[in-house]
């Protein structure tokens, strides 16, 4: 099925990136937060990658 090569495609996309776990919310391709987290865990990426993005 096309559709099953895809999504195999991708899951091997990122699994070789690091992800192991659903959900995994990915921020500018390169921060990413794991499991359900709770809003502070992604207002403090947030925070970092603006602060990161001013250096």
């Amino acid at each position: 099925d096309e559709y099953a090569a895809e999504v195999r495609e991708q899951e091997q996309l990122w699994i070789s990136r690091g992800v192991t776990s659903v959900p995994t919310i990915v921020f500018n391709d390169q921060y990413a937060v794991s499991g359900g987290q709770p809003a502070e865990a992604f207002v403090g990426a947030i925070r970092q990658i603006i602060s990161e993005s001013k250096n």
